[in-house]
């Protein structure tokens, strides 16, 4: 037998457009071509996880989705079942995922607990092996400092990580935007932060074609000057456009 490849889970909820799995697949793909060439499993949502190519030594398992109405409540994407049903067999799924797969590390995007707390028994499960580094990835701008207070405190994210994560990514730079400082957290939680630096996302718009880059190239649009209009998340984009 050759030597264990390192193992990485990377999960991503996968809810309001693709700026989350996005971030995560460039994260995976610097991670796959380290030196240590990990082998990456992304656990994401099913129409997050088929929108994007990719890269050697990552692959995809894509959970039954959730999306969010322009009231912030979260409902099945496409299954006609009740939400707490959709939760419970996404949490199945990536804990046998996780049970089978035993990977060396854990990282998750944005929410410790998961949606509706999917996360769970997955976390209970790593604890309990004791083995697997579970690491919480962070953009370093999140809110406001005053609504992330507000809603750090409704999910009760500091007890998940005080009892479950060893450390914290913030894909920043400090000198820019320190995120522990402006936000206030208290100082175990700030013990726990790295700061990565910013994303390059190069590498990964060099494997795509031009109009998965650009998909104003594939309008044929006419010459001159044109103006576009951003609206981020597509829940709630529309209705601003």
């Amino acid at each position: 037998m050759g030597i264990r490849r390192p193992r990485i889970v990377s999960y991503s909820c996968g809810m309001v457009g693709l700026g989350h799995i996005r971030r995560n697949l460039i994260v995976a793909r610097t991670l796959a071509c380290s030196p240590l060439r990990p082998a990456v499993l992304m656990v994401a949502g099913s129409s997050e996880a088929s929108a994007f190519a990719v890269p050697e030594g990552v692959d995809y398992l894509a959970l039954p989705g959730i999306r969010k109405d322009p009231e912030g409540r979260r409902h099945p994407r496409h299954l006609d079942i009740p939400l707490n049903d959709l939760v419970a067999l996404r949490s199945n799924a990536i804990r046998s995922a996780v049970e089978a797969y035993e990977p060396d590390v854990l990282l998750v995007d944005h929410l410790p607990w998961g949606v509706g707390h999917e996360l769970h028994a997955t976390l209970d499960l790593l604890r309990a092996g004791g083995h697997t580094h579970v690491v919480l990835g962070l953009r370093d701008v999140l809110n406001e400092p005053d609504a992330v207070h507000r809603e750090w405190a409704k999910a009760n994210n500091d007890t998940a990580i005080r009892g479950f994560y060893n450390a914290i990514w913030v894909y920043g730079d400090p000198a820019v935007y320190d995120l522990g400082h402006e936000c206030g957290f208290a100082a175990d939680i700030r013990s726990k932060m790295q700061f990565t630096g910013y994303l390059d996302r190069r590498a990964c718009l060099a494997s795509l074609r031009p109009e998965a880059i650009d998909p104003l190239a594939m309008l044929n649009l006419p010459a001159g000057p044109l103006i576009r209009c951003v609206v981020g998340g597509g829940h709630d984009g529309g209705h601003l456009a």
